[in-house]
């Protein structure tokens, strides 16, 4: 059995499909996010396994198919974080920002009105910042 025969039965391309990306057969899961885990993540290739409840060979058969076609899966990677980055600048906020929003600048000017300037009692922007997190989970 040849190694285009063994990756064929492993890994599949179909239209409509994660957008037409390399994937498990039988599973919605591609290939760029079995090499992410195992390259950037560290997962191990047994784990990655077990996780998804895949064969061990579909998994190898993904990496290999991804060292083959590195450089385009690279590329669409790339290419689909800028449209997401893209797409967060442009959409608006979403109920809940617009909620967090709406208590920081609430709980910033009731400190103003009780004379407590965060920065004048000795707290770092950061410790604010932190401070200002505690609280918002506390509500």
């Amino acid at each position: 059995m040849s190694k285009e025969s063994v990756i064929i039965e492993h890994i599949e391309i179909t239209p409509g499909v994660l957008g037409g990306k390399p994937c498990i057969s039988g599973h919605r899961i591609a290939v760029a996010h079995i090499a992410e885990m195992y390259l950037k993540m560290g997962i191990s290739i047994e784990e990655i396994a077990g996780k998804y409840d895949l064969p061990l060979a579909s998994v190898h058969a993904a990496m290999t198919y991804y060292y083959d076609h590195r450089q385009e899966i690279d590329r669409r990677t790339a290419e689909s974080r800028v449209r997401v980055e893209e797409l967060k600048r442009n959409s608006p906020p979403s109920p809940l920002q617009e909620k967090l929003i709406l208590i920081l600048l609430i709980l910033g000017n009731s400190l103003k009105l009780i004379g407590l300037y965060p920065i004048q009692q000795g707290l770092s922007l950061g410790q604010f910042g932190k401070l200002l997190q505690l609280i918002l989970i506390l509500v």
